[in-house]
């Protein structure tokens, strides 16, 4: 994903980097959330200010409404926590906006138990849309948040509109003899992030889960057309699973995941 330099388009990106902040400002109270003294102080002070800027506005059964301002004066912010069923902690779930000092909708989302899911969208000062992203979620929440959709706008019209991408995979031989490397070739088409791809060789289904005590083979690559050549066979069929990350550094939270699998035979004349 290309980083916009332009006035609002900045600020958006600051936005963006201020979500991941308001997860980690609570991090002590979700790493202490086991303990019921220290989680007896945290909710003794809903209706209260915390740090001269937040508010924890309310208790709704299992949901903690709290809002953020700017010094007490406009709101920054809002969004809910929920305490988590099997682990007991309270995590990021639900609607999520965040405000200019205008009081004019500058992000506008939704958590599910602590990612990001659904559509997002980021507006300029002037109310026009800047970015949209859709995330979606494996079902076992192994991978977190994937970006399925990314749109970027300028003056209200699409700039710049990436879709889950595309790949290729081409197995060079389909038979190999035994201590021969199996070589295939993986290629990206039209990346989603520009900063590179893992290639994870594991016993993964198509929801992206490894099978239990499963190993992963983690093949780093320099760009996003890449010939590997892979050794860890047994003689016999193969079959040949795995999944291609492909990731922003900028923000290491975001991948999108692909599901891969390759048969090859391998001949011990």
């Amino acid at each position: 994903m290309q980083i916009p330099h332009d006035r609002n388009s900045k600020k958006i990106m600051d936005m963006k980097n201020n979500i991941v902040l308001i997860i980690l400002s609570l991090s002590f109270f979700l790493l202490h959330s086991c303990d019921k003294k220290n989680e007896s102080e945290y909710l003794s002070k809903i209706g209260k200010t915390i740090d001269g800027k937040r508010v924890i506005e309310k208790q709704i059964n299992d949901t903690l409404l709290i809002k953020d301002t700017y010094n007490l004066e406009k709101l920054e912010s809002k969004f809910e926590y929920c305490r988590d069923k099997n682990s007991k902690r309270w995590i990021l779930n639900g609607q999520f906006v965040n405000y200019y000092p205008s009081g004019k909708i500058q992000i506008k989302g939704s958590f599910d138990k602590g990612v990001r899911i659904g559509n997002w969208y980021y507006y300029s000062e002037e109310g026009l849309i800047s970015e949209f992203e859709e995330y979606v979620i494996d079902s076992s929440y192994y991978w977190g948040e994937i970006v399925n959709q990314y749109i970027k706008y300028k003056d209200g019209k699409i700039e710049e509109n990436k879709n889950n991408h595309y790949f290729d995979l081409i197995s060079f031989q389909d038979t190999i003899l035994f201590l021969e490397p199996f070589v295939f070739r993986v290629k990206l088409n039209d990346p989603m992030y520009s900063q590179g791809m893992f290639i994870c060789i594991g016993d993964f289904d198509k929801y992206y889960r490894l099978k239990s005590g499963g190993k992963i083979d983690t093949i780093r690559c320099n760009s996003f057309d890449e010939v590997i050549s892979y050794s860890n066979y047994r003689k016999g069929k193969n079959e040949l699973g795995g999944i291609i990350i492909n990731y922003d550094s900028l923000d290491s939270y975001k991948i999108t995941p692909y599901y891969f699998r390759l048969n090859f035979f391998v001949d011990d004349k």
